[in-house]
């Protein structure tokens, strides 16, 4: 199972309305952006450079939160990133 997750502000394609709210909050432009890390629980899952990253190996009918934190080239971050939370559907079968 896979689970595509927006993560930060991009011009497209963009992603849900309450995401793109919480992304405004979180990092004002896309600019000095560059990168973003994402977190699963307190552990550093991977850090990308793109908006969108694909989350694989989920399993059907269970919770995951997300942490992400938007960074800039000298490394700095945004320690106040946006939690992503959903659970995938329990009547789906991996491929």
């Amino acid at each position: 199972m896979i689970r595509r997750l927006p993560l930060g502000p991009s011009k497209a394609p963009r992603p849900p309305r309450t995401l793109r709210k919480r992304a405004r909050d979180s990092a004002i432009d896309n600019v000095g952006i560059a990168g973003y890390r994402l977190y699963q629980g307190e552990s550093l899952h991977t850090t990308v450079t793109s908006t969108v990253y694909n989350v694989t190996d989920l399993k059907p009918g269970t919770a995951y939160t997300f942490k992400v934190e938007a960074m800039d080239a000298a490394g700095n971050r945004s320690h106040n990133g946006l939690f992503v939370t959903f659970t995938t559907r329990a009547d789906v079968t991996a491929r």
